[in-house]
């Protein structure tokens, strides 16, 4: 019968020829290995940028954040370890020139704080009109998490928060500090595209 014949030629392959059957299945693998190889830069999968251990606030911080829409952060993986990704991390901050402070740092996250104009407020955060607000300065609290991957790579997280000061426009108003606003992802991508652009080759 065919189907016995097929079984058979199948049978005499294995036996005779092992090593066919054997590239077969590893055939894939060294081929996702080579694209692997040359992609030293690639995009998060789906599904994956969801940062382990999200800082705790306090209440009072927690409500004010429940207010604003919360924004995915910017996720890329690199193929170098986490402090080398860390480590150019603040260093491509420093080359920002950026007003930093309020650090906190280790092997896997680096938080900062960081002083922002007016202007750049209203680039890096999305501050509504219908908020009747004069804005004159801002803060974004920045985080820079990396968890370390199978086969070399390190998916990094950047996320940011920002607080927008200034004077309100109704005079009869209730007076506040400040506002939790939402971020546009300005920011995070010229940090993501930093660490991009040093550990992606030029062609």
């Amino acid at each position: 019968m065919p189907g016995n014949r097929k079984l058979l030629a199948f049978l005499l392959v294995a036996a005779w020829f092992p090593g066919a059957l054997a590239s077969v299945s590893v055939a894939a693998p060294r081929l996702q290995m080579a694209r692997d190889v040359t992609n030293p830069v690639r995009s998060c999968s789906p599904g994956s940028d969801d940062v382990p251990g999200k800082n705790k606030t306090s209440p009072s911080q927690n409500k004010k954040r429940s207010e604003v829409p919360e924004t995915k952060p910017v996720c890329i993986e690199v193929r170098q370890s986490a402090l080398l990704v860390q480590e150019f991390s603040q260093k491509a901050v420093r080359d920002f020139q950026w007003k930093v402070f309020d650090e906190q740092a280790s092997e896997d996250f680096w938080n900062f704080s960081l002083a922002i104009s007016a202007d750049e407020l209203v680039t890096y955060a999305k501050p509504s009109k219908e908020m009747g607000v004069s804005w004159t300065a801002g803060k974004a609290s920045v985080n820079v998490q990396t968890v370390e991957l199978s086969g070399g790579y390190t998916r990094v997280f950047v996320s940011a928060k920002f607080d927008g000061y200034g004077t309100l426009e109704d005079k009869f108003a209730p007076k506040r500090e400040s506002w939790p606003l939402p971020s546009s992802g300005a920011l995070e991508t010229k940090i993501a595209n930093a660490i991009r652009d040093h550990f992606q080759p030029v062609h």
